[in-house]
């Protein structure tokens, strides 16, 4: 039975002991770069907010559409307010750019595949 005994630890034993920033080091890098992005995007946020500064789409053969960032999702030309019905049409283009998009990436997928 002398031969199935355990040996003797060959290794420190360091159960207990805090941990050192070298060994931690690593985890903290996406921390601390998820922490500053979120950050950065609530400054964007609220410069935009307070300035009132609106943000332009710009949709293939058509007008600019600024949208206001006023929680409502308002949209409005340079000129005049969007019918019902232009928006209806530019959600359709939307449509048919998100399915073209998705075609060409599962294209994509199943060359990699």
């Amino acid at each position: 039975m002398e031969k199935y005994k355990t040996g003797d630890q060959v290794c420190p034993d360091n159960s207990g002991k805090a941990l050192d920033i070298k060994s931690v080091f690593t985890a903290f890098i996406p921390l601390a770069f998820g922490v500053v992005m979120g950050l950065a995007f609530i400054a964007i946020e609220f410069v935009i907010k307070k300035n009132n500064l609106k943000t332009t789409i710009c949709l293939y053969g058509g007008d600019d559409v600024s949208l206001g960032i006023d929680g409502i999702g308002s949209a409005t030309t340079k000129e005049e307010d969007l019918s019902k019905s232009q928006l209806l049409e530019i959600i359709g283009q939307l449509r048919g750019e998100v399915t073209i998009l998705s075609n060409k990436l599962a294209l994509k997928e199943d060359q990699v595949l």
